[in-house]
């Protein structure tokens, strides 16, 4: 490796895939800790799952690849592809599907907050290996 993550950036890193993560699990739950994102969100359950794997799927490869030294325009480029097949998979692909165009924008969201964090992270989060 060659940067390691100062410790609130590894913290933070975990606790906001977690939050994502959390978000997906208690989707159908009864005691939603969140009740107010209901209210502004109704049909959240519906499509949070797509959110979620956006999410954890590219700061978690995201934040290896800043650690591995990579170039940013990398990460960005993951991020375009996995907003792409949020595209994709919603509008064309029906296998275990059905075509949701919510679903994608959810996923977008997860992208772009993701891409938010990856940057932050980038610019402050990191220092040389010694």
């Amino acid at each position: 490796m060659k940067y390691v993550p100062k410790i609130w950036a590894s913290i933070g890193f975990i606790l906001l895939v977690w939050s994502a993560i959390f978000l997906y699990i208690q989707r159908k739950s009864a005691a939603f800790p969140f009740h107010h994102l209901r209210q502004l969100l109704p049909d959240y359950p519906l499509h949070i799952s797509n959110f979620s794997i956006s999410y954890a799927l590219y700061t978690t490869v995201g934040f290896m690849w800043l650690q591995m030294g990579s170039s940013f325009k990398y990460i960005t480029y993951l991020g375009i592809a996995i907003v792409i097949t949020n595209f994709i998979y919603e509008l064309w692909i029906p296998f275990i599907n059905t075509p949701d165009i919510t679903d994608a924008v959810y996923g977008v969201i997860g992208s772009i907050l993701g891409h938010l964090f990856l940057f932050y992270l980038k610019k402050y989060g990191m220092k040389e290996k010694i």
